[in-house]
């Protein structure tokens, strides 16, 4: 219910406060992943799991129909502005990417590299803004292509700058651990 009502009230004309009207039409996604997750990928997570090559397939197939989409449109598809292009292939993408990236976090459970940035996330968000803005003062043309960051070069520098920050991130957070650890709430016998 509240699906139908969110997207009957997401428009470009009505702005409620904190962009409610956008979160409210978006609770479809929060609606199919809680169904995908409890219902169809326990049921398929170990067939799945087994087929890295379905997996990445499925996710592939995803992003291809997400292209083509945006080339329908025009334009980036965008939630905020209510532009979704082609309904049918802008739902049926985020299905297939639903359901490839929950068959692959199925995969990984156990990776230790996932585990430590997981453990050490808060470094990652209080850190990640400073390798950001280095990247965009030493290498300037990654600021433009993270402006558009909807074509296939936008996306690759995203993802390079993203594992790059992340990694920068991690290296400050060990800093910080080992040098001053109360700033986050450790004390020597916690480490």
């Amino acid at each position: 219910m509240l699906i139908l009502a969110g997207g009957g009230i997401s428009s470009t004309e009505i702005v409620l406060p904190w962009h409610f009207e956008t979160a409210v039409s978006m609770l479809v996604w929060f609606e199919l992943g809680i169904l995908i997750k409890n219902y169809m990928m326990n049921k398929t997570a170990v067939v799945w799991s087994n087929n890295a090559w379905f997996l990445l397939f499925v996710v592939i197939t995803g992003a291809i129909l997400c292209f083509i989409n945006r080339r329908i449109t025009g334009t980036s598809l965008q939630v905020r502005q209510d532009i979704y292009g082609n309904h049918f292939l802008y739902y049926l993408s985020a299905i297939l990417g639903i359901h490839g990236f929950c068959g692959i976090s199925k995969m990984i459970a156990s990776n230790h590299v996932i585990e430590y940035c997981g453990r050490n996330s808060l470094y990652i968000l209080a850190l990640h803004k400073f390798p950001v803005l280095l990247f965009q003062q030493i290498v300037p043309f990654t600021r433009e292509l993270l402006k558009n960051s909807n074509t296939v070069l936008g996306i690759v520098c995203g993802v390079m700058v993203s594992v790059l920050s992340i990694f920068i991130s991690l290296i400050g957070g060990e800093i910080i651990r080992r040098i001053c650890s109360f700033m986050i709430g450790e004390t020597r016998k916690d480490r």
